[in-house]
């Protein structure tokens, strides 16, 4: 076992300072994890987001209402509370 470890030293160790990784090899790493991260947070579903059973009734779209209040005039130059 020691051996092992000693040639796994050796492998990383070079003048006494450890070896690092190119940046392209961090670049490939970094992307290829992205994709990958992606790839299983997404997608999987092709019927637009409705899970209910065949023949179901997609959702509609409905206007948002907002109630300002009463309509109001103000003088110009008066100050508004």
């Amino acid at each position: 076992m020691a051996n092992l470890l000693d040639k796994a030293k050796d492998h990383l160790l070079y003048n006494g300072n450890v070896t690092m990784p190119s940046t392209n090899t961090k670049r490939i790493f970094l992307g290829l994890l992205f994709t990958s991260i992606l790839s299983a947070c997404g997608g999987g579903s092709d019927n637009g987001g409705n899970t209910g059973g065949a023949g179901s009734i997609p959702p509609v779209n409905v206007a948002p209402v907002a109630n300002a209040g009463s309509d109001q005039t103000m003088n110009e130059g008066s100050v508004v509370t």
